[in-house]
């Protein structure tokens, strides 16, 4: 009979502010144990559940102060720059242009590296000129993106009735590994006639593989607050099941 594939990962990767405690208390009868190094072993489909659900508590309470998985990325990136740890990772920061999508019809894709805060290492490269992050190494990887949307005011051109009222923020893949192009993940906005100031952003983990390329596009680069130094696309590699 075959046998269920198993895996540890470290707890800390599934952990959030989101009101969920990962003590042993919280396993009960799961498959998935938490040893006394911290790391949560068990079942690879039980821990991924484990994984989805604590992000998706995370996304539902970011509102009020919880940390998601953009936040953790953002904490990994930052000890990353600093330790120069082996870990593939990339951050581009500041949105310098856009060049028509190949991915999504009638998408911008986003160019990156405004303020020298980006920084790639370790089996991540940034294709600048691309505005993709190219993958050397495969395994499961943090993927984040945040946008920043300006705030209509008395000197902008007015939002007319017939201008579309929907933001659309994607993040793309083109994967060498199967010959393929699509969507990793998406977020939509409605956009208000009197327009407001607010945040865009996505965070998941993915399985990536060996020379995938990533990507940002939008549907309306003209709604972007461009000059905001938070806009940012970021991957940090977690682990790698065999």
């Amino acid at each position: 009979m075959p046998q269920e594939s198993l895996a540890c990962i470290s707890c800390d990767t599934m952990k959030s502010n989101a009101q969920i405690n990962l003590g042993p208390e919280a396993f009960g009868q799961s498959a998935v144990k938490q040893r006394d190094d911290g790391m949560c072993c068990g079942p690879t489909k039980s821990l991924f559940e484990m994984l989805f659900q604590t992000e998706m508590a995370a996304q539902y309470y970011y509102s009020s102060s919880s940390q998601s998985l953009i936040d953790i990325a953002e904490e990994y990136a930052d000890c990353e720059k600093e330790t120069n740890d082996k870990q593939p990772i990339a951050k581009v920061v500041g949105i310098v242009g856009f060049k028509p999508s190949y991915i999504i019809d009638g998408h911008h894709k986003i160019l990156w590296n405004k303020n020298g805060q980006t920084f790639y290492a370790n089996n991540c490269l940034h294709l600048e000129l691309e505005g993709e992050i190219f993958i050397r190494q495969p395994g499961y990887y943090i993927v984040s993106s945040q946008l920043n949307l300006r705030r209509q005011n008395e000197t902008d051109t007015p939002i007319n009735e017939t201008r579309p009222t929907t933001f659309i923020h994607h993040v793309d893949l083109l994967s060498h590994k199967y010959g393929t192009t699509g969507v990793l993940m998406q977020t939509k906005k409605s956009i208000e006639i009197n327009g407001v100031y607010f945040t865009s952003f996505l965070s998941a983990v993915f399985k990536l593989n060996k020379y995938d390329r990533l990507s940002v596009s939008i549907s309306q680069p003209d709604l972007l607050d461009i000059g905001h130094s938070n806009d940012n696309f970021q991957i940090y590699y977690t682990y790698n099941l065999q």
